[in-house]
């Protein structure tokens, strides 16, 4: 249980960063650059692979002066690492 909330606190950090990143202060302006991330595996370290990928686009980027949006799509038995917390 401690390590599905460890993740769904990353995925929230991500969500985060991706939002600072696109703020830019100025106008809303289309992403030079997308990219997709899929998972399909029910496993904490594939998305959290999945996730450590998207920051490091993000900071690259970044770093370059150019934005980018970053979807990470879920699948199959990864929907259950996005599913909410049931209790017993």
């Amino acid at each position: 249980m401690t390590s599905v909330r460890s993740l769904r606190s990353s995925i929230f950090l991500l969500v985060a960063i991706v939002v600072a990143a696109a703020d830019t202060g100025a106008t809303a302006q289309e992403p030079v650059h997308r990219v997709a991330i899929q998972v399909n595996q029910n496993d904490k370290a594939v998305m959290d692979l999945a996730l450590n990928n998207a920051k490091n686009v993000i900071d690259y980027y970044k770093a370059k002066g150019e934005t980018v949006a970053i979807e990470v799509v879920t699948y199959g038995p990864a929907l259950h690492i996005c599913a909410p917390i049931r209790a017993p």
